[in-house]
């Protein structure tokens, strides 16, 4: 349903810089691109899905968020966000 399967992460404690894909998109209204202390999903991708963020990491880039259809509807999922310290960034 989500488009994803968790494969692995690094240990929460870095840095790392969100590219927002598409700027506009109803969900990222107002978004800027980002960076924040967070622990990075790396994932087993499902798609077809709309990347809306997206992380460099080791030399990839990473989806961290995006939309898809669903039955009759659509999902937002992010893997983004472990604590109130990510909640506060004004970006996110």
């Amino acid at each position: 349903m989500i488009g994803c399967k968790l494969l692995a992460h690094p240990e929460m404690g870095e840095w790392y810089t969100f590219k927002i894909n598409v700027p506009r998109h109803p969900v990222m209204a107002g978004m800027k691109d980002f960076s924040l202390v967070d622990e990075l999903y790396l994932l087993e991708l499902y798609p077809p899905f709309e990347t809306l963020i997206t992380c460099e990491f080791q030399g990839f880039t990473h989806p961290a968020a995006w939309v898809k259809p669903y039955g009759l509807g659509r999902v937002f999922y992010t893997s983004l966000a472990h604590g109130s310290e990510q909640f506060a960034n004004k970006y996110f």
